[in-house]
């Protein structure tokens, strides 16, 4: 059986506005470590979201690399990530150019 090459796709490019309002709105300090961290970066389980969803896409062995398209905002935090993931499976981050929910592109273009 011969597998045909896949890339797998990760859409990250939303600016998380209202996660981001309600922590900033919390008053316990409890959640202040989070903002700022996109959602698929926040850790569940002590592993960024991200990060669970892209071992289960390496278990597929017909995707040889993952495509995750972001904005500007946090285009540096997830090449940070992707760097601390180099051994799980081929990632590439691209940025969209956007940097505002005004400005943004949408899922499909």
């Amino acid at each position: 059986f011969v597998w045909i090459r896949m890339k797998a796709l990760i859409l990250a490019a939303g600016y998380g506005t209202r996660l981001e309002r309600d922590l900033r709105a919390d008053t316990s300090g409890e959640y202040k470590h989070l903002i700022g961290v996109p959602k698929p970066l926040i850790p569940v389980g002590g592993k960024p979201l991200a990060s669970r969803w892209l071992a289960d896409i390496a278990k597929c062995p017909s995707i040889d690399s993952t495509v995750l398209v972001t904005n500007s905002i946090f285009a540096e935090k997830f090449s940070a990530w992707s760097r601390s993931e180099k051994d799980v499976l081929s990632i590439h981050i691209i940025n969209d150019g956007t940097s505002s929910n005004e400005t943004r592109l949408g899922a499909i273009a």
